[in-house]
């Protein structure tokens, strides 16, 4: 209450609200300031984080230090938000709770279990009076004599007796009262429990202890015969299917996350290679491995693993993002990339030629300056102003303010890239976007239409340029190092294509394309190019185009 004065000088009281209150008090701030239940909220604000769907196959399992778990209930949801953690560590910086965090670590997980909440006190109360009902058991003379005997011979301590005696009396009457509700003895531990089930043996603790115990020696066996299938694994743990699939999915995640991270060798891929396709170790050759890691596994529209007609699993490329391996392998100054669709007649490939001159020519140029930066800040006190320019308007990388002479070194000793825009005429693909990296610096990039959200594609239907795949690529260093390519990818870009095979629908995860995620932290310059230099051939009908016709 607060005192207030009316103009006329006479004093009265003014009520305050009870949520005003409350909100002022020393209680409130200890119930809901403190980290537990700000991380309750937090977890509660998932799905305004990844959206419904993919809120439906994960969930905030826990936190430690700078690190949140997300446990995932199936291995293609889990690869997909594990190759989008990039993303959602920009959009948890954005929530109160969620800044802290500076990784994410994704687990194997089960379906979370929602309470519904209770609309009223009427059944607690109720379930409350039947545990009071149950509990109220009367002891025969026999038993409480059995009590007071044992108290007297067990317990030497005088003051001691009398509440051991009590507590003894109670605990029998709670063991009465189970017994005549129909509770049965865990065949584990022996205390008594109410069975769901007729099968149900074990209390839901030893229940617990058991699959964790029945989880980890599948992972155990796995790990030394990855090729088993669950009936093989059944057969020597007596498993149910969920603690294989689980525990294969633990397996599967560990590999690839090291595999990707570059921190396995080949044993760890033919490992991997063998809980996929079941194929015994021994028989997997490292060639063989790497060959078909390059390869995804097909699912179908619900996620189930796609079976071809003879009831195998297909294997799909990872997209044309898996050729920055190849591009990696090239021993050269300048690399040449072009969509072999896009390949017109001899008679009609001047302007190609002509224009493939003078993308190369850009490139040099701006290699040549990027380079003698490089040299002015390595040796120091280089005026930054004209440096800052160049950043800006050539390579156009917009810098943050508070920008200094490491951040404008990393900048420019990476690779780079001039792409080839022609006007945009409607054919399908994508184009030159403005976009937010990872380190929060804005760039140019080349944006398909799988990484535009589908309420804003029109954006990219009525942009004014299109992306041929028209790019001369600069991969060394200023000291004429080639670059390690693999290094200025943006994993978290990604992405779940709708494809079909055999007549049927499949989904099949893909690496980051090649010239969007495969090269997100490159320097990328665009120039425009006449259409005359693209030729597309997208269907077959495409041929009978004139770039495509002989003279």
């Amino acid at each position: 209450m607060e005192e207030n004065h009316k103009d006329k000088g006479k004093r009265y009281k003014v009520m305050a609200g009870i949520d005003q209150v409350f909100s002022d008090s020393i209680t409130s701030k200890k119930i809901f300031g403190n980290d537990g239940f700000q991380f309750f909220l937090f977890q509660k604000r998932w799905k305004n984080i990844v959206g419904d769907m993919l809120a439906k196959e994960s969930y905030i399992k826990s936190w430690k230090d700078d690190t949140l778990v997300i446990a995932v209930t199936n291995s293609v949801f889990l690869q997909h938000l594990f190759m989008m953690k990039g993303d959602l560590l920009k959009r948890l910086s954005e929530d109160e709770f969620g800044k802290r965090f500076k990784d994410i670590r994704f687990i194997a997980g089960p379906r979370q279990k929602k309470e519904k909440a209770y609309s009223t006190l009427d059944p607690v109360n109720h379930k409350i009076e039947e545990e009071q009902k149950m509990y109220s058991q009367d002891l025969t003379e026999g038993e409480e004599k059995w009590i007071e005997n044992w108290v007297e011979g067990h317990v030497g301590n005088d003051k001691l007796k009398q509440p051991f005696q009590n507590l003894m009396t109670e605990v029998l009457k709670i063991r009465k009262g189970e017994a005549a509700a129909g509770y049965k003895p865990c065949a584990w531990c022996g205390a008594l429990f109410d069975q769901k089930d007729k099968n149900q043996k074990l209390c839901p603790n030893c229940q617990r202890i058991f699959d964790r115990n029945i989880k980890h020696r599948a992972v155990l066996l796995l790990k030394k015969y990855p090729h088993y299938t669950f009936q093989q694994v059944r057969s020597i743990i007596g498993c149910g299917y969920s603690e294989y699939e689980e525990a294969r999915d633990i397996l599967i995640h560990r590999y690839k996350e090291n595999i990707f991270q570059k921190h396995s060798g080949a044993e760890e891929k033919r490992k991997l290679l063998a809980l996929l396709i079941h194929k015994p170790i021994n028989e997997i050759s490292e060639q063989e491995a790497e060959n078909i890691l390059q390869h995804t596994i097909a699912v179908n529209p619900d996620n189930t693993p796609f079976r071809t007609d003879k009831g195998e699993l297909l294997f799909r490329p990872a997209g044309h993002g898996a050729l920055i391996e190849n591009l990696n392998d090239i021993d050269a100054d300048i690399i040449f990339v072009k969509n072999i669709d896009n390949v017109t007649t001899d008679a009609r490939r001047g302007d190609t030629v002509k224009y493939k001159k003078a993308l190369a020519g850009v490139l040099l140029m701006l290699q040549a300056q990027a380079f003698d930066y490089l040299q002015a800040l390595e040796v120091g006190g280089a005026d930054l102003n004209p440096i800052v320019d160049f950043i800006e308007r050539r390579l156009c990388v917009k810098l943050p303010e508070n920008y200094d002479s490491a951040m404008l070194k990393r900048i420019l000793d990476r690779p780079m890239r001039v792409c080839g825009m022609v006007r945009n005429e409607g054919e399908p693909g994508g184009g030159p976007f403005w976009t937010v990296g990872r380190d929060g610096i804005e760039s140019l990039q080349i944006a398909e239409p799988s990484q535009i959200a589908p309420g804003e594609r029109d954006v990219m239907r009525t942009a004014t340029y299109f992306n041929p795949v028209d790019i001369v690529c600069g991969v060394r260093n200023s000291r004429g190092v080639k670059f390690d390519l693999t290094q200025y990818t943006d994993p978290a870009t990604g992405f779940i294509s709708s494809k079909s095979s055999f007549g049927r629908e499949l989904r099949a995860q893909e690496l980051p394309g090649l010239w969007n995620g495969a090269m997100s932290d490159w320097n990328t310059v665009f120039v425009e190019v006449p259409v005359t230099t693209f030729s597309p051939v997208k269907v077959v009908t495409d041929l009978l185009r004139p770039e495509h016709q002989p003279e």
